[in-house]
This record gives structure tokens, sequence and C-alpha cells, in this order.
């Protein structure tokens, strides 16, 4: 009987340490003709276009427009409808960000309004394309 009670002990502990959620870390920066975008290296980036150059890319609750860039097949998105869709990690809030049809050259102005890590993801036509994580200040 004791036996039981510890590998019963033991695997509700495993499987409550397994459940944990890792924490999120910032994507990585992809460095293009001396342009940094934030996204997925030969899929999808963004680069904030407007405001200081020294300051953070994502500013709580500042509103900036960002240059999007499709890397790979950008001929055969055009036409199609995208979402960006932001998770905030502790909150699990989420908020539709920006949403409108590919063109060969994108913007869009967005702000998020708490600071911390949160998840983009970038839909095409409902179905998702890419996703990353970046960090608001």
């Amino acid at each position: 009987m004791k036996k039981f009670i510890y590998i019963t002990l033991f695997c509700t502990l495993l499987v409550s340490c397994s459940n944990q959620d890792e924490h999120w870390r910032k994507s990585p920066l992809i460095s293009i003709d001396d342009v940094v975008y934030h996204g997925t290296e030969q899929v999808f980036g963004m680069t904030k276009m407007n405001g200081d150059p020294d300051e953070p890319s994502f500013q709580k609750g500042q509103g900036r427009l960002y240059q999007l860039t499709f890397f790979d097949q950008t001929e055969n998105l055009v036409g199609k409808t995208y979402t960006l869709t932001g998770f905030h990690e502790e909150t699990g809030e989420t908020v539709e960000l920006y949403k409108d049809e590919i063109q060969g050259e994108n913007a869009a102005k967005l702000s998020l309004d708490k600071s911390g890590f949160w998840k983009i993801e970038v839909l095409v036509d409902e179905k998702l394309y890419t996703s990353f994580v970046i960090e608001v200040i």
C-alpha cells in the first residue's frame, strides 16, 4: 500500500511539473541589408518605421507604424488577407492587432497595452502562417 501511495505521489508531481508553462522568450532578431526585423527568418518580419530610432521597437501604449515583409513567396500571397494577433503571456489576453490585404509592400499601425512578452501570430486567409515572440517595454 505504501508503494502505491509513493508511486501515486511521484506521478502527480511529475505531471504537475510537466504541465507548468515554460516562460516565453523573445524571438531572435533578423538582420537583412542593415534592417533589423522581428519575426521568423526567411518567412516574415516587421520593423518599426516611425518614432525615435533609439527607443525600443515595442513600447507599452505607444502606437507605431511597422513595415511588414513576407520574405518567402510574397508574389503568391498578394491579394490574400493577413491578420496579426497578439497573445499576452501573463494575462492570456488575445488581441487582434491588424487585418488587411497583402500587397507588395505592407504596413500596419499597432499598439500593445501591456508590458511583457507577447506571442504574435500571423494568419494568412485564416491559417497560421508563422508566429514569434516580442517584448513590450
